[in-house]
């Protein structure tokens, strides 16, 4: 696997259900049917980027405050989340039958990237 395709993980717009299924598996593994650290940290980050949409002044100052926890908890999603092998199969089907193209660059490079790296591993595995 190249270096770059190691880099490529689950679009950042399926996070929430991802998430979902990460705290699933660890749960199992751990034997706790309520683990939920990767929906919590989903969930806090939906509702920062929500205030982060014409913020007022106390917002912002809101956003500013919690910018160092905010990025540390993407960072841990997508490290330990997005990019997890066994996560990025099991998203696959519901990303590749119902995600599609925003006509944001960012966005749908993202799923170009992740659907193009799963086509190559689903070949090979055929």
């Amino acid at each position: 696997m190249t270096d770059l395709a190691a880099k490529v993980g689950v679009p950042t717009a399926w996070r929430g259900v991802a998430c979902k299924i990460f705290d699933e598996e660890i749960g199992k593994q751990m034997g706790d049917v309520y683990y939920s650290k990767a929906q919590e940290l989903s969930s806090k980050l939906c509702y920062y980027e929500e205030m982060s949409f014409e913020p007022s002044p106390r917002e912002r100052a809101i956003l500013d405050a919690k910018k160092q926890e905010l990025e540390k908890a993407t960072e841990w999603i997508r490290k330990n989340v997005l990019e997890n092998p066994l996560i990025k199969d099991r998203m696959y089907e519901t990303v590749s039958q119902l995600g599609k193209y925003t006509g944001f660059p960012e966005f749908d490079k993202e799923l170009r990237d992740y659907l193009d790296e799963m086509n190559k591993t689903k070949i090979h595995e055929a």
